[in-house]
């Protein structure tokens, strides 16, 4: 069987695109930085992040049109993503979705991927970075969150059991401010038992003096090992 030769534009596009879905995935396992990213493909990381400064083009949407194995992201920023991520207690994980909802408002935008883990989404009132308590993340300007895709770990396609966000309007997302969602993080950071929290550096990533006395583990010993 005879195959028709393949473009230059065509070979030129496809391996772009493969060379995108290898960097992205790097990006959302949390193998690469955005900065990391953004070098790799030959951008700055204000062009890797400008999703979440400005509204997607028809053009782009038509260009990812072409891209069916790829999931669908969300920009953070105008939009907020509360990342319970919490794997080993599902009582825990669901106390804390409903602190949350107790103190930013019961959002019908729940997202499910690896059970019990699950994200939360809200609406800014005013643009704000993200910052981390692991495994508590609030996802903020220059970050992103999966809504609709194959989850890699499940290779099952994530889930929206009360309501969708393609069926919400952002008007109907409950309004959070910055302060709303430190307070968040702080109670829920505290809910976590130690053996579930990580052993991470970011913790309290851009938090401000007055979580100073939240447990901090960067540079400690128990944070080396």
């Amino acid at each position: 069987m005879q195959h028709a030769p393949i473009s230059r534009a065509r070979y030129v596009q496809e391996n772009r695109k493969m060379r995108f879905l290898e960097v992205y995935d790097g990006w959302s396992e949390g193998r690469l930085t955005q900065a990391e990213a953004a070098q790799i493909l030959g951008q700055c990381e204000r062009s890797f992040r400008r999703h979440c400064e400005r509204d997607t083009t028809e053009n782009e949407v038509d260009i990812w049109g072409d891209w069916p194995e790829a999931g669908i992201g969300i920009a953070a920023g105008k939009v907020i993503g509360i990342d319970i991520d919490v794997l080993q207690s599902k009582d825990i994980a669901v106390q804390i979705e409903g602190l949350a909802k107790r103190l930013l408002g019961d959002t019908p935008a729940v997202r499910i991927g690896n059970a019990p883990k699950r994200l939360l989404v809200y609406r800014a009132a005013q643009p704000f970075s993200g910052f981390k308590y692991p495994p508590i993340e609030v996802l903020g300007v220059g970050q992103q969150f999966i809504a609709y895709g194959i989850h890699p770990d499940t290779g099952r396609p994530y889930e929206w059991p009360v309501q969708t966000l393609a069926d919400l309007k952002i008007e109907e997302l409950p309004v959070i401010t910055e302060a709303q969602a430190r307070e968040f993080a702080r109670q829920a950071y505290e809910m976590v038992p130690e053996s579930m929290r990580p052993k991470s550096l970011g913790v309290g990533l851009k938090s401000p003096v007055a979580f100073a006395n939240l447990p901090e583990q960067r540079g400690t010993f128990e944070a080396v090992q």
